[in-house]
């Protein structure tokens, strides 16, 4: 009987959650022992983004609005030093499983990962609120519908506003972190002492900055630009349990634009890499608008290059054949006239060979051979 309650009281505290929380949880136990790892890491990293983004203007510096900022950006900058730059972001995931740099298994197991975690550190940091009189964290939510005329005209500035959020993210992400240098890998200060990777620094620092930015000017929806924050945060804001219902607005906004954006922003840099020469691609295809372009013009310099080298080859030869035909020209003309001053000296009696060939010689005989004979 003791074991049959202990069942039941745990079977009624599974159903007290949400389903996208309790599944995600339990399928850790049938993840690989290499994918288990990461799903610790993106689930501790994951919450650490949240308690340290999240708490500036509600646990700290809630008065002023720059002390705000300031804060958040730290907190973005110290949540991805501290987790080693994991992605704690569905989109971002899902962009760089579709950029090749993360497995399919390896993405499902982040993404997994990322919602549970999302939805316990919102109840681990409503109960500490709470229990030391803080304000509690808020989260993005789609707007009531008299601000913008109608249910559609909310959904549709919400979508746009997701989807160009992430897309502005993502390229900011691909050029600050992987296609700019800012500062040597070692930087030694006025005060004498060494930073040892000062680009990181100055990248992620920019990085938070454009992502207060786009929380600023993009905020119809919220923002959200992270379909887990967004997700974690409407179940927990609606009870948690397993009768919180998501309709389809909230799976257009939250999560297909911004994996639209995300995606947009992959094939625009597969489009800039492949024209600078590499072969990234895009869901295994290649974007080769660019790539034949530049195939194009190198063989067709190669081909000059290659006629250029031939003709003058043939410059090279046709000037020796014309010295080997000069210099026979003039063996010829130099023969004719040692024949033809050999036929005069005959003729003359001046000598006796002729054409000095050795075996024929013609001579002229005098009188008195003549008689002789």
């Amino acid at each position: 009987m003791l074991l049959l309650a202990q069942m039941l009281w745990l079977s009624e505290a599974i159903t007290s959650f949400h389903l996208l929380f309790t599944l995600p949880i339990l399928a850790y136990f049938f993840l690989p022992s290499n994918l288990k790892s990461t799903y610790r890491h993106e689930f501790l990293s994951t919450s650490l983004m949240i308690t340290l983004t999240f708490s500036p203007g509600k646990w700290t510096s809630s008065s002023s609005t720059a002390g705000a900022w300031a804060l958040h950006v730290c907190g973005v900058v110290a949540a991805d030093y501290m987790s080693g730059g994991a992605h704690v972001n569905p989109m971002v995931t899902t962009v760089m499983y579709t950029l090749g740099k993360e497995s399919f298994e390896g993405a499902v197991a982040k993404v997994l990962s990322q919602v549970s975690s999302g939805y316990f550190t919102f109840v681990a940091c409503t109960r500490v609120s709470d229990y030391l009189g803080l304000t509690r964290f808020g989260g993005p939510e789609i707007p009531s519908t008299p601000a913008f005329g109608s249910a559609q005209g909310v959904v549709e500035a919400c979508f746009w506003d997701e989807m160009m959020s992430s897309l502005l993210l993502m390229l900011a992400i691909f050029i600050l972190n992987w296609e700019l240098k800012f500062a040597p890998p070692k930087y030694e200060t006025k005060f004498g002492f060494n930073i040892s990777n000062p680009n990181y620094l100055i990248k992620q620092t920019l990085t938070a900055l454009w992502i207060r930015f786009l929380i600023v000017f993009f905020g119809s929806a919220g923002p959200s630009i992270n379909p887990m924050l967004a997700t974690t945060w409407y179940i927990f804001s609606n009870g948690g349990g397993q009768d919180v219902h998501i309709d389809g607005a909230h799976l257009l906004v939250y999560w297909i634009a911004p994996i639209l954006g995300g995606c947009a922003a992959s094939v625009l840099y597969v489009i800039y890499k492949n024209g600078e020469g590499h072969n990234d691609t895009f869901m295994g295809w290649s974007v080769p608008a660019k790539v034949n372009v530049q195939e194009a013009r190198s063989k067709r310099g190669k081909q000059i290059k290659k006629t250029q080298q031939t003709s003058s080859k043939t410059v090279v030869v046709n000037k020796d054949e014309d010295r080997k035909e000069n210099a026979e020209n003039e063996q010829s003309s130099k023969t004719d006239e040692k024949v033809g001053a050999a036929s005069i000296a005959v003729k003359k009696g001046e000598g006796k060979p002729m054409l000095g060939l050795g075996w024929m010689k013609f001579s002229k005989k005098s009188p008195k051979a003549q008689k002789a004979d």
